[in-house]
């Protein structure tokens, strides 16, 4: 007789994914609630121990060990710093802590209350923090300064019944607990509270995870009719918290040796025993590098960052030099361009109770219950786990204190500035930062100024130790009693064109381009006073076949290049100012005219030598000093008396001593270090080892654009010397037709 399994098979599958969907996402065994001694609580009615309860078949001690979020019930320091988590001492290898230690109830229990927990920890009775967490489940009841066991969720054998013995992974509403203002309910709109310093995410950066969007929230939002978007696009897919921030020994994440792993795969997670990992699952979930994070293992290998889900190549068509932006810039720098929540701007210690000033809104306690208007984060460097620097956006918040000085000093008051990193708040589409002058300018928001609020003029204002891995890249600016933080990123070794500059550089290729403007105008002048627009004491002239086909096209390619490349130049360097094209454009206009100019130089130094045409740019051995000597004189004095031009242009010798000197000058000096430093410019992002030995951007760009300024003052230079022919049109005239009028001297007829 064939047995059915079909239906049996059903009603099991049934049974396990109702169990998942109705109370969290494993089917846990029943375990009973034991007290700090080991025994049921229910017989004790002393206050309940997670680290006894859970580690009855979880080690204990190692996930305490292993963990920077699993010492939950610990009372949360809002000393200075501040705002970081007090960390418990960890405990002893046997696996007992004390009730102040991790509370295993607050993230994988399904029905967690915090409030209640947090109340309990204000109390003089924190021995009961477990126990309050679980209140409002039907497992407790609150009586008093203490909580009763609910036997009626309990069977027989003193567990848990089923229905209250589902744990689960921690959800975001958990997380957010601690780290800022969660909100799942769509239909409900967010409100915040006056304050948050629990949510001490949203309170040090005004960040918020929620579906959401922010134009359907309860807060009084300025322009928040336009906020069609999500708080967090992450939160609008539903991911959870941990699907990031996940357990650093979790198969599902174990980056096997690829020496051993299948050629087919990236990871495998058949690699590790799942009952090892139930066993001493690792808590160390790990976060991001900023100065919030500091206290995490070294040995903590970093967490999904956006670089783990997404191609950075794929996602910016857009974007060009993507290698670079991207060793430069953490995505968050783009994509959280505005915070729309109240965050901490002042944290005053002095009092007896601290004194919190907001940004964001009207700056006092209750901001948020007035019209926010959120701020824009700072964006500072950011010392990277693989030993990059990376820019990424910030909150900076300042604490006043007093200090006891060393040696018995009488205490002062020290301000401090701390800056708290932005990783969520992520937008997409029209909100993100896609405009190259947001960057590339004067007004960069590179280098944007927050406000610090309100200030001690009588007291110093510090910036943060650089050891948090925040670089302080950037000056405190006091007026009167406000202090601002103005943003450097130059101070961390950083190169924004169109944004940084260097003085002495502009100074010196102004100065040369202002003195050439200058003493051309004189000279023109003099010559126009001279009214010397006819030479007749100068020989007879003959009509002269000067420059051939090619000649002429090498010449007046370079001319438009050459133009091209200063003024797309002009663009690059100060975009706000020479706003005739877009960064963007700009760009790229110039890398084109950048390969034309290589281009041509090439084809015109093989011509030259095939032809050997180039010995007429070189100066003759003899008599050289004195033939540039004598049309020195020439353009100096000869030029306004009518004199002859001190020597006959021919096919053998078309420029004359100083020509050949500038032009040598030029094309040996000046045009190959120019391509040489826009190459490596370029290729920054191709060879940034070989751009940094060189002096990197800092060093590179600055020369390439003193160069770009001598090459401007030589092309004025030189088209004012074309007007000294026999008209002023003539040699122009002579480069178009290729015949040019030259002067025959008495001597040479």
């Amino acid at each position: 007789m064939r047995r059915n399994f079909a239906l049996p098979l059903t009603l099991f599958l049934l049974a396990a994914l109702l169990a998942t969907a109705g109370w969290g996402q494993t089917m846990h065994p029943l375990f009973p609630l034991l007290d700090e001694q080991g025994g049921n609580v229910l017989l004790s009615n002393t206050p309940v121990s997670a680290p006894r309860t859970c580690g009855q078949c979880h080690d204990a001690a190692y996930i305490a060990a292993n963990s920077t979020q699993g010492h939950a019930n610990q009372v949360e320091d809002y000393g200075p710093p501040y705002l970081r988590l007090k960390r418990s001492a960890l405990p002893a290898g046997d696996g007992k802590t004390d009730n102040s230690g991790m509370n295993c109830f607050l993230c994988h229990f399904p029905n967690s209350n915090n409030r209640a927990r947090q109340a309990a920890l204000a109390s003089s009775r924190s021995e009961w923090a477990a126990a309050a967490t679980l209140e409002g489940s039907g497992i407790v009841q609150k009586s008093g300064e203490r909580w009763l066991y609910q036997r009626s969720a309990f069977n027989p054998a003193g567990e848990l019944l089923p229905q209250y013995a589902q744990m689960q992974d921690p959800q975001n509403e958990q997380c957010g607990y601690c780290h800022g203002q969660v909100h799942t309910q769509n239909k409900i709109p967010l409100l915040l509270e006056a304050g948050m310093p629990e949510q001490w995410s949203t309170f040090t950066t005004g960040q918020v995870i929620s579906p959401q969007r922010i134009s359907e929230s309860g807060l009084n939002l300025a322009g928040k009719e336009a906020l069609n978007r999500p708080w967090d696009i992450h939160s609008e897919r539903l991911l959870k918290c941990v699907s990031c921030h996940f357990a650093l020994n979790n198969p599902a994440h174990q980056q096997a040796d690829p020496a051993k792993q299948p050629g087919h795969l990236s990871y495998s997670p058949r690699r590790l025993d799942i009952r090892d990992y139930l066993h001493r699952p690792s808590h160390i979930l790990a976060g991001s590098t900023s100065a919030e994070a500091g206290e995490e293992s070294a040995a903590a290998s970093p967490m999904r960052r956006c670089e783990g889900c997404h191609d950075f190549n794929k996602a910016h068509t857009w974007l060009p030099f993507k290698a670079r932006h991207a060793s430069s810039l953490t995505c968050e720098a783009c994509h959280i361009p505005q915070i729309y929540a109240p965050a901490a701007a002042v944290i005053d210690l002095t009092g007896a109770e601290p004194v919190v000033h907001f940004r964001g809104g009207d700056g006092s306690a209750d901001a948020i219950h007035k019209v926010v208007s959120g701020y824009q984060p700072i964006i500072l460097p950011r010392q990277e786990r693989s030993g990059g620097v990376r820019l990424a956006p910030f909150n900076l918040i300042t604490t006043w204190e007093y200090r006891i000085g060393a040696q018995g000093e009488a205490r002062r008051l020290l301000g401090e500035v701390h800056p708290y990193g932005i990783h969520h708040g992520v937008a997409h589409g029209g909100f993100v930062v896609r405009d190259c002058q947001a960057c590339h300018d004067r007004s960069s928001i590179l280098s944007g100024t927050l406000p610090l609020g309100p200030g001690r003029p009588e007291a110093p204002l510090q910036l943060w130790d650089a050891a948090s891995g925040i670089i302080p890249a950037g000056r405190i600016i006091a007026n009167g009693e406000e202090a601002h933080f103005k943003a450097r990123p130059e101070e961390a070794g950083f190169y924004l064109l169109g944004h940084s500059t260097v003085a002495w550089v502009q100074w010196l290729g102004a100065a040369v381009l202002l003195l050439t403007l200058a003493g051309i105008i004189l000279h023109a002048l003099l010559r126009i006073r001279a009214n010397r627009r006819s030479h007749p004491g100068e020989s007879p002239a003959r009509l002269v076949y000067m420059y051939e086909a090619y000649e002429r096209y090498w010449h007046w390619l370079q001319a438009i290049v050459i133009i091209g490349l200063i003024l797309t130049g002009l663009t690059i360097h100060a975009p706000g100012r020479f706003a005739w094209l877009s960064f963007a454009a700009a760009v790229r206009i110039h890398n084109v005219l950048a390969a034309l100019l290589l281009f041509n130089a090439f084809l015109s130094l093989f011509y030259h030598f095939a032809s050997g045409k180039i010995r007429s740019y070189l100066p003759e051995p003899s008599g050289f000093f004195s033939q540039m000597f004598s049309q020195g004189r020439y353009y100096i004095s000869g030029i306004f008396k009518g004199e002859p031009h001190p020597f006959e242009k021919s096919l053998q010798k078309k420029l004359n001593p100083l020509q050949k000197v500038t032009y040598l000058v030029i094309l040996n000096l000046l045009l190959p270090l120019q391509i040489i430093t826009g190459i490596l410019i370029a290729g920054a992002q191709i060879w940034p080892g070989l751009s940094a030995r060189l002096g990197g951007l800092g060093f590179l760009v600055p020369f390439h654009s003193l160069l770009a300024w001598f090459f401007a003052a030589f092309l004025i230079l030189h088209i004012y010397l074309t007007t000294t022919g026999h008209t002023p049109l003539a040699s122009i005239k002579a480069m178009i037709s290729g015949w040019e009028k030259v002067a025959v001297h008495p001597e040479d007829k």
